[in-house]
């Protein structure tokens, strides 16, 4: 059982590094939320999969900063809000739906708000933890 459990994390870990590599290549694709799954599933499947995705050239610094401070750099917040608006321009623009893009914006806006509560940078991050203060919105 435990070879299944093992084997299924992998395979999950798999198809997130794949949307995670997609995700650099394809704009308003996230690429971030992906890497840090395919991590997390290889942390209970492989090793070492597990230490590539540390040592990765693009996604090991953003993971790091992540597991560490909850760190969500201040340029990934600023593409992912004009992605964001680049696609309910276009979903309006293909279906002239309003109430679907207000939904969507409305969906969009809480999670810019989550993410503006983030740290930026590692020095806001150590800046926040030494002053006392919550890196998001629990911690």
């Amino acid at each position: 059982m435990e070879k299944i459990k093992k084997a299924l994390w992998f395979s999950a870990g798999i198809l997130f590094l794949g949307i995670a590599y997609l995700g650099t290549f394809i704009p308003g694709l996230p690429w971030s939320t992906p890497a840090l799954l395919a991590t997390w599933c290889f942390s209970k499947s492989s090793k070492k999969f597990h230490d590539y995705m540390l040592n990765h050239k693009l996604f090991g610094p953003f993971i790091k900063n992540w597991g560490e401070g909850r760190v969500f750099p201040t340029l990934a917040k600023w593409a992912m809000f004009l992605s964001m608006d680049f696609s309910l321009i276009l979903i309006y623009w293909r279906t002239g739906n309003w109430k679907l893009c207000l939904g969507l914006g409305i969906f969009f806006a809480l999670i810019i708000l989550w993410a503006s509560r983030l740290p930026g940078s590692k020095g806001e991050s150590d800046r926040r933890r030494a002053a006392g203060e919550k890196l998001g919105w629990f911690k």
